[in-house]
Parts: C-alpha cells; structure tokens; sequence
C-alpha cells in the first residue's frame, strides 16, 4: 500500500512536496500506513470476525500496535463501522469506499467524538492523481492511491472472504 500523507505545512525527513487548495501534499518515503508497527485489520478480517467491534475486540490483548481499521459498510452501515472503530478507539479508521461524501461522514463523527488529535482518518478507493487536489480539500490524513498509481499491477488479483457453508 502507497499512502500519501496530507499536512498542513508539516515537515516530514524524506518527501517531497506537491502543493493545491492550500494544502502541502507530502508523499514520505514510507509505502506503509504507519511508521510504527501496525495492524492492517482489512474487510476480511471484519466479515470473519462479523464486524468493526468484534475485529477490534479480537486485537485488544494485542498492545503496541497502531489498529487500523478497513471501513466499507459492508456487515454494518459505514456510520455503524465509523462508531465501534472510534468506540473502540482504533488509530487509523480507513474510509475505503472512493466516495468523499462517507470521507466527511466519518471524519465529521471523529471531530463530534473529540478524538480527532488521536484519531487518523484515511482515505481509499481508485482514487487517481487528478483527483488529490480536490480530496486533500477535506478532513483527511492520508490518501491511500497505491494499486491505481503506483504498483498497479498487470493480472488484478484480489482476495474477497465471503459467506457461506465450510467445504
């Protein structure tokens, strides 16, 4: 995954810089989401465990690690997902439907909750280059334009748990 780190004049190590609607666009060198050690909790994880608050619930004796959570709307309404993640006080609540108007929903429910200092809001979903000006006018951290821009790939190979009987 290739993350794009939105700052507001924030100074990184390694980046380089790409300005629009007065925000700085810092690419790190990182292809990580977090420079720590992380726990990517993705839409699989969600539908085996059978949602956002059973998926955090499975990590929690798990310290030391930043959860980041993968919210589609997929067992739950997207604002059902965004409610446990910040209930369950996960780092990184990763919005990755490609749609900015669930992007300002989650963000708008982690500045109602307080936690917007502690919590990162992320953002996923074939977003393509043209479009970064524009998204990185929203309450965002992170722009996630990996697959699409830099690594994509030349056979789309997915892996999609879905429902049903064991074989």
């Amino acid at each position: 995954m290739s993350a794009l780190s939105l700052a507001r004049r924030k100074k990184c190590r390694r980046r380089s810089k790409r300005s629009c609607a007065g925000l700085s666009i810092v690419a790190a060198g990182s292809v990580c989401i977090s420079d720590r050690p992380f726990l990517y909790l993705d839409k699989n994880y969600v539908r085996m465990f059978g949602g956002v608050r059973q998926t955090l619930a499975s990590v929690a004796a798990m310290p030391g690690y930043v959860r980041v959570i993968q919210l589609r709307g997929l067992i739950e309404n997207l604002a059902a997902e965004a409610r446990a993640a910040i209930e369950m006080e996960a780092e990184i609540l990763m919005v990755d439907t490609g749609r900015v108007e669930d992007l300002d929903l989650v963000a708008a429910m982690v500045r109602e909750s307080g936690r917007r200092g502690s919590t990162t809001v992320a953002f996923a979903g074939d977003i393509a280059m043209d479009e970064v000006c524009a998204i990185a006018t929203h309450d965002v951290d992170i722009l996630d334009v990996g697959r699409a821009i830099i690594d994509a790939p030349m056979v789309d190979i997915k892996v999609d748990v879905i429902g049903g009987e064991p074989v």
